[in-house]
């Protein structure tokens, strides 16, 4: 059985995570309007950086990668601009 070198900090992780799920599930029960859909997607979001950082080991690749690993956060800004301007012509 393979042994775990990094248990605090994958356990720091799972915290994290788990953190972030119940702040998740609170904002979910008591905001309303745009805040609770800014806020969940930022949550999202930070979830999703965690996960791509410890589990896809982004955190020891060079810049580039990192950079490449951001692209789809790009195109998401992009097509959410695209989506406002044809809505308000």
């Amino acid at each position: 059985m393979p042994v775990m070198t990094n248990r605090r900090e994958y356990l720091l992780v799972f915290l994290t995570l788990g953190f972030l799920t119940a702040v998740e599930i609170w904002v979910a029960k008591t905001a309303t309007g745009n805040i609770k859909i800014w806020t969940l997607i930022a949550l999202a979001m930070s979830k999703a950086a965690c996960v791509a950082t410890f589990f896809m080991h982004l955190k020891t690749e060079r810049n580039w990668l990192r950079i490449i690993a951001a692209l789809p956060l790009l195109a998401g800004i992009f097509a959410y601009v695209l989506i406002r301007e044809v809505m308000y012509r």
